[in-house]
């Protein structure tokens, strides 16, 4: 048998949702900024994603993540996040997977009782605390990119209730 390339990824979820982390053999990936190379991995290693989370290996309910360096000297290393309809910019629970499994496979050092860490997403740059014990991430807290709205306070009517007001 031939392979023509090896990944290597590993196990990983939070509070059940799976988002299993790739730590290697994915080559080189052009772009500035992780949103750049979201784009560029979208457009040209979109097969890495079908193989992984579709069947038979994945399943529609699982996302993976992808580890590459970052060019941004603020972040210690970034990564794409791979659902398996779409690259979403950010994720909460991939962002936890993909930290924990940076700190416990020691491609990032672990600092006891807390290690904080910075990771470029494709929404920008994320600043997380991890609580680390025996070797273990034992929780993750993290500054997200701000969000915005559309309309705040809107009034909608909603038929057998009336006027509801939302953002």
């Amino acid at each position: 048998m031939q392979w023509n390339r090896t990944l290597t990824m590993v196990g990983c979820h939070a509070e059940g949702e799976i988002g299993h982390v790739v730590t290697g053999g994915l080559g080189p990936i052009p772009g500035a900024t992780m949103f750049d190379k979201r784009q560029y991995f979208e457009a040209n290693l979109d097969h890495l994603r079908k193989l992984l989370l579709l069947e038979p290996r994945g399943s529609a309910i699982q996302s993976v993540n992808f580890v590459v360096p970052s060019n941004n000297p603020e972040a210690d290393i970034g990564f794409i996040i791979a659902e398996s309809l779409e690259y979403p910019a950010m994720s909460g629970s991939n962002t936890i997977c993909t930290a924990t499994v940076l700190l416990e496979t020691g491609i990032l050092p672990m600092i006891e009782p807390v290690t904080n860490i910075i990771l470029e997403s494709p929404a920008g740059l994320i600043t997380l605390r991890c609580t680390c014990r025996d070797g273990k991430v034992t929780g993750v807290t993290f500054v997200n990119q701000p969000a915005f709205v559309y309309h705040l306070d809107a009034p909608i009517e909603v038929e057998g209730i009336g006027t509801v007001r939302v953002d």
